[in-house]
């Protein structure tokens, strides 16, 4: 198998802490989107990629590009991106406290117990795990509900959405957690970055 056919098996996740200085508004919100632009192209160089024009369909979902899948996803204080062959669905979020009825309306009852034994905060690993398989299967948040966590792994979680069974990666930090979710259960390769931002 030569280099190029290895890297195409493996999900390339980058993981950037935003460079955004002092800017606000829709300047803030064209830095992280520049800045997660930035991250896929580096997931798609380190994959062997060669993205062509990004585009979504009318439900936001991302259309493959040279027959790539990808998928990027920001935060107040990072992005993460990644392609692959197969659909796949990318979040990230940052540490911060959350509101006990945003947790009892996210996670039911068994999963916060079943969460609560992993040591991570169990809000931010159900919500980026669930988010991932959603945007891996095309559905918008409305599908929130149909998610359901059923096991905690070393690397990740075990959601199931619609009859559909993944075996989440996450990755967690000291200021975040990222999830990626794709139907092969591809090998996960993470590439966290100091800084790859596009800076004013």
């Amino acid at each position: 198998m030569n280099g190029e056919a290895s890297r195409a098996g493996k999900i390339i996740v980058v993981v950037a802490q935003l460079a955004l200085q002092s800017a606000r508004g829709a300047a803030r919100v064209e830095q992280m989107r520049l800045q997660a632009r930035r991250a896929l192209q580096y997931s798609a160089d380190e994959s062997g990629a060669e993205l062509g024009a990004l585009a979504k369909d009318a439900n936001d979902v991302p259309l493959p590009s040279n027959g790539w899948h990808w998928s990027l996803s920001h935060c107040p204080t990072h992005v993460a991106a990644a392609v692959h062959r197969a659909p796949l669905g990318v979040d990230v979020e940052s540490r911060r406290d959350v509101k006990p009825e945003l947790v009892e309306r996210v996670l039911t009852p068994v999963e916060r117990e079943l969460l609560t034994q992993g040591g991570e905060p169990a809000f931010l690993r159900g919500w980026t795990a669930k988010e991932a398989v959603l945007k891996e299967l095309g559905l918008g948040l409305g599908g929130l509900s149909r998610c359901t966590i059923v096991d905690c792994e070393p690397e990740g979680l075990v959601v199931e959405c619609d009859g559909h069974r993944r075996h989440v990666r996450q990755l967690a930090g000291r200021e975040r957690i990222v999830a990626v979710s794709s139907r092969d259960d591809a090998q996960v390769e993470w590439r966290d970055l100091a800084g790859i931002g596009v800076r004013p």
